[in-house]
């Protein structure tokens, strides 16, 4: 089962140092030892700044844990503009090029949120 890690609204800088490395911290608390899913399923934008700290964060789960973390964005209409904007802004093409992300839309069954 893997560690989800869910953020809902906008991903802007202040959510990404106030929630999701704090949520992030406690998947390395316990142990690092699932597959890490952020679920962005929520999410409607992600401030440009943001994007560069995302591919570095990236780039420490792959290392630190052999795997890339996926980022689970549904396949849906309300997502297709933040998918758009991550393909336009080239952020899709150096996330696998570099294998720092798995980008999924194929979740079923949705997922449970064991984070909180």
């Amino acid at each position: 089962m893997p560690y989800i890690i869910s953020i809902e609204g906008n991903i802007t800088s202040y959510t990404f140092y106030n929630e999701l490395l704090g949520k992030l911290h406690n998947y390395y608390v316990e142990g690092a030892k699932q597959q890490l899913v952020f679920d962005f399923s929520q999410v409607k934008m992600i401030d440009p700044l943001v994007i560069p700290n995302l591919l570095c964060v990236g780039f420490i789960i792959g290392d630190s844990t052999g795997t890339p973390a996926r980022i689970f964005i549904p396949d849906n209409i309300s997502s297709g503009n933040l998918k758009r904007y991550l393909y336009d802004i080239n952020f899709t093409e150096h996330a696998q090029k570099y294998g720092l992300f798995t980008l999924d839309d194929t979740i079923s069954g949705g997922l449970s949120n064991n984070t909180m």
